[in-house]
C-alpha cells in the first residue's frame, strides 16, 4: 500500500506560495492527450489560480497550461499539480522561440563562462560543473543586439548546427539569415524546465511521479519552484 505525504497533498491542493491568499484547486482528469482545452471552460482557463491535472498530457495540453500561467494571454495560474499526470510524446511543439539567439545561450566551453556575465541573467546561479553538461540556457530577458558577446555566441549556434547536435525533444533550425528557431516537444515521461518558460504568474509546479527531469535545458533565473512529492511504501 502506498502512502503519499498528506501534508504535501493538502498544500498543493489548496495553497499558493505566490501570495498569502488561499486558492481552492480546480481538478481535471485529461480524458485523452491534447484534450485539456476542451475540459476547462474559457472562464476557468482565464481565472483558475490552482490546478490539479491527472491523466495523459502532451504538447497541446502544455500549451494550454502555459497560456493559463501567463506565457501567452492573460491567465492567472499560480500553482500547478502534475503529480498524477503522465507526459506522452507529441510531434507538435509546446514552445517555439523565433530569433532564439536573443533568448538562449547555447552550450559553451568552460573557458567561455565569463562571457555569460555580460547577459541579464548571467548564468550566475549555476556552478561551472552544472553548466558543463547543459546544452542550452534560456534567459528571461532578451540579449541586446549591440552586445559584442552575442556575435561570438552566434558562432556557437552555427557550430551546434554543423555538428548536428541533437537534444532529446528539441529541435534547432538555422533560418539561413543569421537567426535560429528553437522548438520543444513533449517526450514520454520527460519533464523539461522550458515547459513553463516565460510563465510570469506560475510559482509552484508539483512534478509528475512518473519519469525524470531532463537537465540538459535550464532556465536561468527561473522563479518557478519545482517539487517532487515523496512517496513512501508501507512494509
Amino acid at each position: 500500500m502506498t502512502l503519499i505525504l498528506f501534508f504535501l497533498l493538502f498544500t498543493t491542493s489548496l495553497l499558493s506560495v505566490a501570495s498569502d491568499n488561499l486558492y481552492v484547486a480546480t481538478q481535471v482528469r485529461v480524458e485523452s492527450p491534447g484534450n485539456l482545452c476542451n475540459q476547462l471552460s474559457e472562464m476557468q482557463q482565464d481565472t483558475c489560480q490552482s490546478l490539479i491535472v491527472s491523466g495523459k498530457i502532451n504538447s497541446a495540453d502544455i500549451k494550454v497550461l502555459r497560456r493559463m500561467a501567463g506565457a501567452e494571454g492573460s491567465g492567472s495560474l499560480r500553482v500547478l499539480n502534475l503529480m498524477d499526470a503522465e507526459i506522452v510524446s507529441s510531434s507538435e511543439p509546446y514552445l517555439t522561440i523565433q530569433n532564439a539567439e536573443r533568448y538562449i545561450i547555447p552550450r559553451i566551453s568552460i573557458e567561455k563562462i565569463q562571457v555569460l556575465k555580460n547577459f541579464p541573467d548571467g548564468g550566475m546561479g549555476m556552478t561551472e560543473g552544472e553548466l558543463n553538461h547543459v546544452n542550452f540556457i534560456l534567459q528571461n530577458h532578451p540579449i541586446e543586439e549591440q552586445d559584442k558577446a552575442l556575435l561570438s555566441l552566434k558562432k556557437e549556434w552555427k557550430k551546434a548546427i554543423r555538428q548536428r547536435r541533437k537534444i532529446k525533444g528539441h529541435r534547432i533550425t538555422d533560418n539561413k539569415n543569421g537567426h535560429f528557431t528553437y522548438s520543444a516537444f513533449t517526450c514520454k515521461n520527460m519533464f523539461c524546465e522550458d515547459m513553463f518558460y516565460g510563465c510570469r504568474f506560475l510559482s509552484l509546479v508539483i512534478l509528475p511521479r512518473k519519469g525524470k527531469i531532463y537537465d540538459r535545458i535550464v532556465v536561468d533565473g527561473d522563479l518557478v519552484n519545482y517539487k517532487k512529492v515523496a512517496i513512501m511504501k508501507q512494509k
